[in-house]
């Protein structure tokens, strides 16, 4: 089965790269780009992402992207919550039907083979990039971080039950030291040594009674909201990608949306203006303080993970570097 899929799935795109599409306004794309999800066309301001089929037994995104019930959950899943969280930016779902040529289909939940339509955003502004030129003001950090706090309370809230915040936690770390192996061997060093993984892990287990409590009711969708996924637009800020391949990644406490995004406000930017993010994202819940010492381990365990991501990204040494720096002194404030 999954051989079958795969070839059809290489033949799907050499047929797009080429230009054979069955449609008035689509012909050779711009540009296309592989993701560990999904292979993306661009078509002027028209995009359109091909999630791929994924068959590695050992691969940690196998299980949502294998052609079974779990996948079509995902991809659906995957569109409705961006859709929400991007303000529109995710328009609509395909299915094809490829013979010569490709042709659009109306979505059928059963097509191994889907397109999601997007809106084209030019990642040269995302918010990262914002960052590095110092051009955001303190006033959109604070609409920012209402903007957070308000998109994910008005968002979807089917968290299943059964869940605690000690166990979703723990999956994380178990990622996260998966994701440390794959780094370049000089900055995996780094995290290593530093004992990251173990001080957040020491961290859960003192406070498991505590965080074990924080239950179903209490959660809320976590996001992938690294500031590479956040655009500032007139309309006000926009998240794309926000949904992990991981399924216990999908939900958390509040304070981990929150956190994702200060960390990399304030390590290249600074903490004044981190606060004011927090500012934001308080003033929507009208709180006087997040909660410590849950919000210490959300912004510890993001400074991981922006540490791993920008550390592996090619490109980004520098940056990379500034996040791991943190990390070695995780110890101190953790």
């Amino acid at each position: 089965m999954y051989k079958k899929h795969l070839d059809e799935e290489m033949e799907i795109v050499l047929a797009i790269k080429r230009g054979a599409i069955n449609h008035p306004e689509l012909n050779e794309p711009d540009h296309h780009i592989e993701t560990g999800l999904a292979h993306v066309f661009f078509f002027g301001e028209r995009v359109f992402k091909q999630y791929k089929i994924v068959n590695d037994h050992n691969h940690f995104i196998k299980g949502v992207l294998a052609p079974t019930e779990r996948r079509f959950d995902f991809i659906e899943r995957d569109f409705a919550i961006n859709q929400h969280f991007s303000r529109g930016v995710y328009k609509g779902m395909y299915g094809h039907d490829f013979q010569e040529t490709l042709s659009l289909l109306p979505y059928q939940r059963t097509s191994p083979h889907v397109w999601v339509e997007m809106e084209r955003l030019d990642f040269s502004k995302n918010f990262h990039e914002q960052l590095l030129a110092g051009t955001v003001t303190f006033e959109q950090l604070y609409e920012l971080g209402h903007y957070l706090a308000r998109s994910v309370d008005e968002g979807p809230h089917d968290i299943p039950e059964g869940l605690n915040w000690y166990d979703l936690a723990m999956k994380r770390l178990e990622f996260l030291e998966q994701f440390i192996e794959w780094m370049p061997e000089e900055k995996k060093v780094l995290l290593k040594d530093a004992k990251c993984v173990e001080l957040l892990r020491t961290h859960l287990d003192n406070h498991r009674s505590a965080y074990e409590a924080i239950t179903s009711e209490q959660l809320v969708i976590s996001m992938d909201n690294h500031d590479e996924n956040i655009f500032l637009r007139d309309g006000g800020p926009v998240f794309i990608d926000v949904v992990p391949p991981m399924e216990s990644w999908w939900y958390g406490v509040p304070w981990v949306n929150l956190a994702n995004i200060v960390v990399n406000v304030e390590t290249l930017v600074s903490r004044e203006a981190a606060e004011r993010v927090e500012r934001g994202f308080l003033d929507y819940y009208k709180m006087s303080a997040l909660p410590e010492p849950e919000y210490a381990f959300t912004r510890a365990l993001s400074y991981v993970i922006s540490a791993v991501h920008f550390g592996s990204t090619e490109g980004k040494d520098e940056v990379g570097q500034k996040y791991i720096d943190e990390c070695l002194r995780l110890k101190g404030w953790l």
